[in-house]
């Protein structure tokens, strides 16, 4: 699914003069109604035998002119012939009839299959097509300072995920509490299990080995065999006391610890799944020279499989596989009760006792003076001017310390009392927030996405725990982040449930491709570009409902008499359960026990309309993807110059927005008006656009109420503060989540929406609006 927030405009000034954003947004993996939620696409051919444009590389498409001895791109209009083996088989010569049934000449998006491993004579390597491997693997570790109440709706929680969990899958338990060196490994066996404390070797240091005290296969345990024996395990989860009147949270060292854990135990995994195919391998030839024992079907059709990806060419380059190859798309879900106190990653710390202003300012002039004299150091001296600490330089120090300095004040305000973060014999008074802390939790993240591992943050707090800082674990690695207010109205099952239950793929690799009219200015979200190549991003996971939005720009080069044609192509890996074998001897699997790991690409390739009068471009708007362009693009100006500066950037767009569609569209007779009411397509953004300033994403920072004053300075102040009833990490919540909605959703997460439905199918009326007569209106019945 590709969508387009407006027409292309026919020239660059239209699209100035206009004021509209234009963009695209997708869901690339959007699966057809009625398929299947696991199911593997429905692929087509293979990658490699695609025709491509030798100026662009855009894939061949339904909307380009082929013909017996070539083709055109629809992108750029390059002329290309079939000058490829695999294009002359499937292009050259075959007929008008036999082109239109070639699934990549057909409208709609096409899936062809890749390999894993790509075939490199100079090393030796043979090309690697699937790999059978263990099934979903999913870890949860615990906060166990949440009380009982709250170890008891993780408990369920839980008990959800494994009832989510296919029988080829695996579970793993870990927890951490209130003993902050220590690290609870939960294995099933008799009774409640079998719990192994870890101790870390300090908050500063190195934590101890994981792997030492439990291999991770041991921990991931199949739902299949020992399901009775996981649940068992999670009822032996136990709420940890405060210990001395406060709670210590290591939540950093034993998030370290689990990813060195990970690292070292999935290395091993796919190293011993490698000696055992071998074994067996072995095994079944020895067995057929000898006649001594038939081959079971199931094990024929795996070993005509492993021929034919070259199964043993994957042994002599292990290398080329990814590190966490034994668990592919590993998922971990993170369960936190509270901020992270003490250790690597505190979100708060205790306040230096007895700080002087005066001693600060002489801090401050120090570090100028160091950088000035860096400055002299590292230029070259031959050119004063490029060394010169100049005045705009000192400057430009000192607004990014006021920044930092600001930022720091507004975390602080926000936090307000931090008894609930308490270290046990440290008064919260002491206390502050260290906002050093989420650099560690960048790292963690990037950490997490090198080894393919998704994470899942739910925080339940009813007070602040610092998810502005612990977010980048679910952004950095394609996982979602739900905040509960309180533990009483957490739906944690069912959203842990859906969550667990949901395909998703990893290893994403996403390329935007578009006509010369068209330039790609950026992409919004989760996408992380590549350093090298130009409209090139990665992304660790993307799920069936994720959204990707792209910002492009009208380009200078001629508009065609064609609508120009956009296109993008994602590659990712992904489990495909293996159907159960059917007849012969040997004993049939069970549904869901075994999986195969396939590298899959999806291409999507449209024609976005063109407009040459301001009038079509206006008609032409997507109301919801507009406003999904205009929300990415406010949050990224308040992450880089604060909050006060995206609201600004918001009233100014709107104002222009107003007066030139006014002026364009009526001239002199039609009087601006910032309701848009005249621009029937953008009728609801005002609205949305009111209740983003409104909301809490684009608060101004909390600020005292002064001692002095009038009343009415007073009355203001407090007009800025959030609601009481509004959680202080909604806005970090809300951020991790509108990165990834499509628009439709993202409108409604903004700004809500009433609807009614005369039958639980049938939607009587979709926009209510929130007036008192328009309820009492009969043709809208609630």
């Amino acid at each position: 699914m590709l969508h387009a927030a407006c027409a292309i405009p026919a020239t660059a000034a239209l699209q100035e003069d206009c004021g509209l954003p234009l963009g695209l947004v997708a869901q690339p993996l959007a699966r057809p109604e009625g398929a299947p939620a696991a199911a593997a696409p429905p692929v087509s051919c293979w990658a490699s035998d695609l025709a491509r444009c030798a100026r662009c590389g855009a894939y061949i498409s339904a909307l380009c002119d082929a013909d017996d001895h070539g083709w055109a791109c629809a992108l750029c209009g390059c002329g290309n012939d079939f000058s490829s083996a695999a294009s002359l088989r499937r292009y050259y010569g075959v007929g008008s009839g036999r082109r239109a049934e070639l699934p990549e000449l057909a409208p709609g998006p096409l899936d062809a299959l890749c390999p894993l491993v790509a075939a490199d004579p100079d090393e030796g390597i043979e090309e690697v097509v699937a790999m059978e491997t263990a099934g979903p693997a999913v870890l949860a570790l615990v906060d166990v300072c949440c009380g009982e109440e709250g170890v008891e709706l993780v408990k369920s929680a839980l008990a959800a995920a494994v009832e989510a969990l296919p029988p080829g899958a695996r579970f793993g338990l870990l927890s951490f509490g209130s003993q902050a060196s220590r690290v609870g490994l939960h294995q099933p066996g008799d009774g409640d299990g079998l719990v192994s404390h870890v101790t870390l070797e300090g908050a500063e240091g190195a934590t101890a080995n994981l792997h030492e005290a439990a291999p991770l296969g041991a921990v991931l345990t199949s739902v299949g065999a020992s399901k009775p024996a996981i649940l068992a395990a999670i009822e032996g989860l136990e709420a940890e006391p405060p210990v001395g009147g406060g709670t210590e949270r290591m939540l950093g060292d034993a998030l370290r610890a689990v990813l060195r854990w990970v690292a070292t135990g999935a290395q091993q995994a796919a190293e011993e799944a490698l000696q055992e195919r071998q074994q067996q391998a072995q095994g079944q030839q020895q067995a057929k020279q000898h006649g001594q024992e038939a081959v079971a079907p199931q094990q024929q059709q795996w070993e005509q499989a492993a021929a034919q990806a070259g199964e043993e060419a994957a042994s002599s380059s292990g290398g080329e596989l990814p590190m966490a190859q034994g668990f592919p798309g590993m998922r971990l879900l993170l369960f936190v009760s509270g901020p992270p106190n003490c250790g690597a990653g505190a979100v708060v710390k205790r306040r230096q006792q007895g700080a002087d202003p005066a001693a600060a300012g002489q801090s401050q002039a120090a570090v100028e003076e160091a950088a000035k004299e860096l400055a002299y150091l590292v230029l070259d001296p031959a050119y004063p001017e490029l060394s010169a600490w100049t005045d705009n330089a000192a400057e430009e120090v000192r607004t990014r310390a006021a920044a930092a300095a600001e930022a720091a004040a507004a975390v602080q305000a926000a936090a307000g009392d931090l008894s609930h973060a308490a270290p046990p014999g440290v008064p919260a008074e002491t206390l502050a927030v260290d906002l050093s802390a989420a650099q560690y939790y960048v790292e963690a993240g990037a950490a997490a996405a090198a080894l393919g591992i998704s994470v899942d943050v739910f925080a339940a707090c009813p007070h602040w725990i610092g998810l502005q800082m612990i977010e980048p674990l679910a952004s950095a690695t394609g996982g979602t982040l739900l905040l509960y207010s309180s533990l009483e109205a957490a739906a944690l099952p069912q959203d842990v449930y859906k969550s667990v239950s949901q395909p998703r793929a990893f290893q994403c690799l996403v390329r935007l491709r578009t006509a010369p009219e068209l330039q790609v200015r950026g992409a919004h979200g989760r996408l992380l570009p590549d350093s090298e190549h130009a409209n090139l991003w990665s992304l660790v996971a993307c799920g069936p409902d994720d959204a990707l939005s792209f910002s492009l720009d009208r380009s200078s080069a001629r508009a065609s008499c064609t609508a120009p044609v956009v296109q993008l192509v994602i590659q990712y890996s992904q489990l495909v359960p293996v159907a159960p074998a059917a007849g012969g001897g040997g004993a049939a699997a069970a549904p869901g026990t075994r999986f195969v790991l396939h590298r899959f690409m999806r291409v999507l390739t449209t024609a976005l309309p063109m407009a040459s009068q301001p009038a079509q471009l206006y008609a032409s708007c997507d109301g919801d993807a507009t406003a999904c362009l205009v929300v990415h693009k406010a949050l990224e100006t308040a992450a880089d110059r604060g909050a006060a500066a995206a609201r600004q950037m918001l009233f100014d767009w709107l104002v222009m927005l107003a007066a030139r569609s006014a002026d364009l569209l009526g001239g002199k007779r039609q009087k601006a008006d910032a309701s848009l009411a005249y621009v029937d397509q953008l009728a609801s953004l005002p609205h949305l656009l009111y209740a983003l300033l409104r909301g809490p994403l684009l608060q101004a920072p909390a600020a005292a109420t002064p001692a002095t004053g009038t009343a009415a300075a007073g009355a203001a102040a407090a007009a800025e503060q959030p609601p009481q009833w509004q959680h202080t990490d909604l806005p970090a919540a809300l951020r991790s989540l509108l990165r990834q909605l499509p628009p439709d959703e993202l409108a409604v997460a903004v700004c809500p929406q009433l609807a009614s439905w005369s039958s639980l199918g049938e939607v009587a009326v979709t926009h209510h609006s929130l007036s008192k007569a328009a309820l009492a209106v009969a043709q809208q019945p609630l």
